[in-house]
């Protein structure tokens, strides 16, 4: 039988068609799943395209604690258990940024056994892929449990990552990697947003010498932050490109605890260097927030998901933890910017391992809570408001 060039054509055409119905019915899809977030979503994820607006959404410690449970434990909840009643909050956004507290691993054994009393791993197919699948493709690895299974541990982490398009920052296979930051440019109505986060594990003697937790030299690890670091990383990238918005992403604090002395200096060093924003992680629990020369501290973010079995509430505090949005938008010539913090209830022995937002109740409390730890409770309580969106109840602070 004989194909003539006309057959040819028409069969190709007939392919096209097909795809581009297959196409449509797919969006049909991601629009009924999203709804109006699917164009800003697909535009963030595309370089080079405008949207109309920018949500980067900052969570804190986040681990699913497989160090701590059983198998029965996932297999009775399943892993998607732990966000589900998050979800609202992880797809409203364009980019979700965690701090993901564990190493990604099959090891059997860790070089800390015996040494360290939490040593944590998570599982290096289930955990990456729940954390994509609710739209959490970057996380910072600054903190004090990615090395926990050593250099090798690591390894495993950022091959799992990167087998699950999550990108990743704050540690690398040597210093220089470590030290990169996470750079995001985005083109809102032609005027362009340029976004640089920056994350270190604030530097403690104990984390150095005894785990060994920090890169150096040619030598893997996590970012290590004492005050000359921080401050030379951070004039660095504001000295070539003086017009991005720097958030620094620190890792820091005491668990159960209100801010130490020691993260306000290294917090005012991060401003003073060149950060337009600061956001901490690492107590567990929010701590306090402050304005400092104009620009916004989140001293902790607290918890996400992270299902340790204990609470902080035998250390007589709160048991709240919070997210921040950066909202980015056009207006006329230029670009405004907010923060929204939606708190979050956090503590396992009350939400049973699935975190969700809080109440109207809750909210108020929150708010006395960060005006009576605040040294200027009067300008927190003029600057700070309280409000209501399709997400859920927030605190909107003004950048």
């Amino acid at each position: 039988m004989m194909t003539t060039k006309n057959d040819t054509a028409r069969a190709r055409r007939a392919v096209a068609l097909r795809t581009i119905s297959v196409g449509l019915i797919l969006l049909a899809v991601l629009w009924v799943l999203y709804g109006d977030t699917l164009s800003t979503r697909l535009l963030s994820w595309l370089p080079g395209l405008s949207q109309k607006s920018l949500r980067v959404l900052f969570v804190g410690d986040t681990s699913f604690g497989e160090n701590y449970h059983d198998k029965k434990f996932f297999e009775s909840r399943g892993y998607d258990f732990f966000l589900k009643e998050l979800d609202p909050l992880l797809y409203q956004s364009d980019l979700v940024i965690a701090n993901l507290e564990t190493p990604l691993t099959n090891l059997d054994r860790s070089f800390l056994a015996g040494k360290k009393r939490f040593i944590h791993w998570g599982d290096v197919q289930k955990t990456p892929k729940t954390l994509h699948d609710h739209n959490i493709r970057f996380v910072s690895l600054a903190n004090n449990h990615t090395l926990d299974y050593g250099t090798v541990g690591l390894l495993q982490t950022l091959k799992a990552l990167n087998k699950n398009d999550i990108a990743w920052f704050g540690a690398g296979v040597d210093e220089l990697e470590a030290s990169k930051p996470l750079r995001r440019s985005f083109t809102l109505e032609d005027y362009p947003f340029e976004l640089v986060v920056v994350s270190g594990f604030a530097y403690s003697p104990r984390y150095d010498s005894a785990f060994h937790c920090y890169a150096k030299g040619d030598v893997g690890g996590v970012k290590m932050w004492t005050m000359r670091k921080a401050a030379n990383q951070l004039l660095r990238i504001r000295q070539a490109d003086n017009h991005a918005f720097i958030v620094a992403f620190p890792h820091w604090g005491q668990d159960c605890q209100f801010k130490a002395e020691g993260q306000t200096k290294l917090a005012h060093t991060l401003i003073d260097a060149g950060a337009d924003l600061v956001i901490g992680h690492g107590s567990h629990m929010f701590q306090e927030i402050e304005q400092y020369r104009g620009r916004w501290i989140i001293y902790s973010l607290g918890n996400f998901a992270f299902n340790f079995p204990g609470s902080c509430q035998k250390f007589n505090v709160h048991p709240f933890s919070l997210t921040a949005s950066l909202e980015v938008t056009r207006q006329e010539e230029s670009l405004v910017l907010a923060l929204k913090l939606y708190p979050i209830l956090s503590d396992n022995l009350i939400c049973h391992y699935q975190p969700r937002l809080v109440t109207s109740e809750e909210l108020s409390r929150i708010k006395d809570i960060l005006i009576g730890r605040s040294l200027e409770p009067a300008f927190l309580e003029k600057h700070v408001r309280t409000g209501e969106d399709k997400v859920g109840l927030f605190l909107a602070l003004g950048i």
